[in-house]
């Protein structure tokens, strides 16, 4: 019955929620969320005090005029100047509200035990739930393509462990960038060990080795375990499980659709 309500309350809340067909199933232990193609299984962190949403929206916003500066904004007037920006380009494309969006926003709130809305997360993370650079996604990093199955758990616990210091990222909100480079390299945490990231993103146009430092030793501490690889999401790891059903990105190449395919017609918490 709870997992009914939370659906009926958040298809209210949410538009496109009912069209994507988003339900859930609630425990103790673990949320289950459902829409048409994607199913993502979420074991809450459960923060031990109220967070600070004003402080963790501002701190959103200058990571994005920092990282995204060299990004058209949709006006074509300049780059990214902030997160609203992004939610414009988000908007353009028709991915802002989209089931991919919709799901990641909601398991995002059960990840912080729904003391953060859906529609809060979606705001900050416009194009939470794809696997790339903000708005310019990587190979087989769309919807329904093996490498979002990731981004469905990598956004959610980067953006809490940025903003509020909680999760397996949590030591990403110790640090201070200073240029583009360092968020981009910050952004592999959970991802890639800190040579592959600094071979990705080279220190330009001029280096800052303080913070350059504690960059590359969170790197190696957030490298033990990574959340996935070239197939997608390593199911379990820090208590998500992400699959999509085998019609969900039907143009996609058979190379970018991940192993996990979710094929069960209910929406049930899995006992493994």
């Amino acid at each position: 019955m709870l997992g009914l309500l939370l659906s009926t309350a958040l298809a209210a809340e949410l538009p496109g929620a009912a069209e994507a067909g988003l339900k859930s199933e609630v425990s103790a232990e673990a949320t289950v969320i459902c829409s048409r193609h994607v199913r993502v299984q979420v074991s809450p962190l459960s923060p031990s005090s109220a967070l600070d949403l004003d402080a963790a929206r501002a701190r959103k916003d200058a990571d994005d005029a920092l990282a995204y500066a060299d990004i058209p904004r949709v006006d074509g007037q300049g780059g990214v100047r902030g997160t609203a920006d992004l939610v414009a380009l988000s908007q353009a494309r028709g991915y802002y509200g989209s089931e991919q969006h919709l799901i990641w926003a909601w398991a995002g709130s059960a990840r912080s035990g729904g003391l953060l809305s859906p529609a809060w997360l979606m705001e900050l993370e416009p194009f939470g739930g794809t696997a790339g650079n903000g708005p310019e996604l990587l190979p087989f990093g769309g919807p329904g393509e093996r490498l979002s199955t990731i981004a469905v758990a990598h956004d959610t616990d980067w953006l809490l462990g940025r903003l509020f210091g909680l999760g397996p990222l949590a030591g990403l909100a110790t640090i201070d960038a200073e240029a583009a480079y360092q968020l981009k390299r910050l952004g592999a945490a959970g991802l890639m060990r800190p040579t592959a990231a600094e071979k990705l993103n080279p220190a330009k146009p001029v280096a800052h080795p303080v913070v350059d430092a504690k960059i590359t030793e969170l790197l190696w501490d957030t490298s033990d375990e990574l959340y996935g690889g070239a197939m997608g999401l390593r199911q379990d790891v820090f208590g998500w499980q992400v699959a999509y059903t085998p019609n969900y990105s039907p143009t996609a190449p058979d190379g970018a659709r991940g192993k996990a395919w979710w094929t069960e017609p209910g929406c049930m918490i899995s006992a493994d």
